[in-house]
């Protein structure tokens, strides 16, 4: 059975360390908006795949950040989205690796696949 969850609502993805973010759906047009992004287009053809999930991932964030909370700057000031405080953010290992795990989590399964009686073919995501 295929369940499918177009909720065009942001939902809120906990990252730990008192940091949440509220992400737009990962939709297929921001996916393809996020492939043509001109730091993704940028990226030499002999790019490693790490230099590759790391500039794809920020450009994702980039487009699907609307607002956060528990972000703030080296003076403990509240810090406004904008595009460098993204970046800012995804440097930081322990933010980054849940990020870039959720976008391939929702990439790859963002239709709830299962079938009856589970076995090996059952699968089933997080809530986008």
């Amino acid at each position: 059975m295929i369940r499918i969850n177009l909720s065009p609502e942001p939902q809120w993805l906990d990252l730990g360390h008192g940091v949440r973010l509220l992400l737009l759906p990962l939709t297929t047009a921001l996916m393809v908006a996020t492939r043509v992004d001109p730091a993704v287009q940028a990226l030499d053809a002999d790019a490693s795949n790490d230099s590759r999930a790391a500039v794809f991932a920020a450009a994702l964030a980039r487009r699907a950040i609307v607002d956060w909370e528990g972000v703030g700057d080296a003076a403990g000031h509240v810090l406004e989205i904008s595009p460098e405080g993204i970046d800012a953010l995804l440097s930081l290992w322990p933010i980054f690796e849940p990020v870039n795990v959720h976008s391939k989590v929702t990439r790859c399964d963002h239709l709830k696949l299962t079938q009856p009686g589970g076995g090996k073919a059952h699968r089933r995501a997080a809530p986008i």
